[in-house]
């Protein structure tokens, strides 16, 4: 085999597997055993969700979700979270933008410390 048809084998290869890794954290089960953990390890807060999804066009859905940071010391809970947002609000202008969000019996504690 030549090395383009090499090369181009690898980077067919490695476009349908980040094709599929996009569409499984989209799944409601690559959510919860893909995404939640994620977002754990990288705040570094205690995440727990009982159900979700998560669209890459904004969509946010999580049933159970319970949010704690000690380092902020920040804690939030809600029984269900929806969200919308513009993703590319981001990237574009470094700020993210949030076009609707409902939440449904949630607490909010936040704990200053001097």
């Amino acid at each position: 085999m030549s090395l383009l048809k090499k090369l181009v084998l690898v980077t067919l290869a490695v476009f349908v597997l980040l094709s599929s890794l996009l569409l499984y954290v989209q799944t409601r089960h690559g959510f919860r055993h893909v995404v939640v953990p994620l977002v754990a390890k990288l705040t570094g807060a205690r995440l727990e969700v009982r159900d979700g999804w998560l669209s890459l066009l904004g969509a946010l859905e999580v049933d159970g979700f319970v949010y704690e940071d000690m380092a902020s010391g920040i804690s939030f809970d809600a029984e269900r979270l929806t969200l919308r947002a513009t993703p590319w609000s981001f990237i574009e202008d470094g700020v993210p933008r949030i076009d609707e969000l409902e939440l449904k019996r949630a607490n909010l504690h936040i704990i200053h410390r001097p």
